[in-house]
């Protein structure tokens, strides 16, 4: 179909697309698959990807955590922010099915440690309330970071980004 020759083709926006489905469990359980998709629309410039790539490979923790922080203060700034995230939970809204094993080994573990930046070594807030309040308020608000350390900020995207599938699966 168009979709997976758009995708064959490197179109970013299918890359994404097809990305999500299969790591978050829509089209099929793949998650190798959906990762290295999500890779190559980030790696093509695409905000959002870049988001959700990053994310993840923050949430794997170990090595990976200073490459998903540096895709994304590449890719995402205050000028996209709010379009990404408004695009993300649009998109996690819309999926009929969010993979629990997912939610479980990989999300609510990162968002309920006690986080810590990688870059300022700062104690950061990772507060429940917090998070599923900014994470059902997004596209009703302007975000804006602290500014003081781009880490910092990006942690916080990660810990948005995993409130919107937790507020989704818990649905």
């Amino acid at each position: 179909d168009l979709v997976d020759r758009c995708r064959e083709h490197g179109n970013k926006e299918a890359l994404f697309r097809h990305g999500m489905d299969h790591y978050f469990g829509r089209g099929s359980t793949s998650s190798a698959l959906g990762r290295e998709w999500l890779m190559r629309a980030a790696n093509g410039g695409h905000p959002c990807a870049s988001l959700a790539y990053g994310s993840i490979l923050v949430m794997s923790g170990g090595d990976e955590v200073p490459t998903g922080l540096n895709i994304m203060s590449n890719a995402v700034n205050p000028s996209n922010l709010q379009e990404c995230r408004d695009r993300m939970a649009e998109y996690v809204g819309g999926m009929p099915y969010v993979s629990k094993e997912m939610v479980f080994s990989t999300i609510l573990p990162y968002c309920e440690q006690k986080l810590h930046c990688s870059a300022c070594g700062a104690d950061l807030e990772n507060d429940w309330t917090v998070g599923m309040m900014e994470a059902t308020m997004i596209g009703q608000k302007q975000i804006e970071w602290n500014g003081e350390c781009k880490a910092c900020d990006m942690h916080w995207e990660v810990f948005i980004f995993g409130m919107l599938f937790c507020s989704r699966w818990m649905d």
